[in-house]
């Protein structure tokens, strides 16, 4: 899950109710100071990665390592940004520029 705002909120409810929580985010200097204010606030351990969520191997990996530290997973909350901000009409998909869903 990523870790600013929104995701860094619901890894926080989530580590206050027992969670063991990994996050990730595109910028790693962005993590750091938010696993520790987490960790800080509800005791819990938060595992962190930078990661491009556009690379799908990428993404394999980093769920696979999760799971292999924490034995299974069983929630997995997603949030990452949208496509480019442009109106409507204009918005064309590009092969290969939105993240897969499925892992």
């Amino acid at each position: 899950m990523g870790i600013k705002e929104l995701g860094r909120a619901v890894a926080e409810e989530h580590a206050g109710e027992g969670a063991h929580v990994v996050v990730c985010a595109r910028t790693a200097s962005t993590l750091p100071e938010a696993t520790a204010h987490i960790q800080e606030t509800t005791d819990g351990e938060v595992l962190q990665q930078a990661l491009d969520v556009t690379d799908s191997a990428a993404v394999a990996a980093f769920a696979a390592a999760a799971q292999a530290r924490l034995d299974r997973i069983d929630i997995c909350v997603t949030n990452s940004g949208g496509p480019p901000s442009n109106v409507f009409k204009n918005t064309r998909r590009k092969p290969g520029t939105l993240p897969s869903t499925s892992f």
